[in-house]
């Protein structure tokens, strides 16, 4: 799982957000039942790279969805970061 979120971390910061994408889905394709939390942080990263990508509508739906599973879990840095994320779509 962290080579996955590292790599993807690199490719965020190389602007390469299609890329960065492509390996945090891998994490939560995989641990997402063994470590929901975990991949709720990953899922807020995919969808604060669809922001970065200007792709406002596919960041929007994964961030209600992130913020229902952050909500019924009670993961209170799942709801924070969605929220985070909220409002960076609301400022552009």
């Amino acid at each position: 799982m962290n080579k996955y979120a590292a790599i993807g971390a690199y490719m965020s910061d190389k602007g390469n957000y299609t890329e960065a994408i492509t390996y945090y889905q891998k994490i939560v394709n995989t641990f997402f039942k063994s470590y929901p939390q975990k991949c709720i942080d990953i899922k807020n990263k995919i969808a604060f790279n669809f922001i970065k990508k200007e792709e406002y509508d596919k960041a929007d739906s994964l961030i209600k969805a992130t913020l229902a599973e952050s909500t019924q879990l009670n993961y209170l840095k799942g709801i924070g970061l969605a929220n985070q994320n909220l409002g960076l779509i609301n400022t552009y």
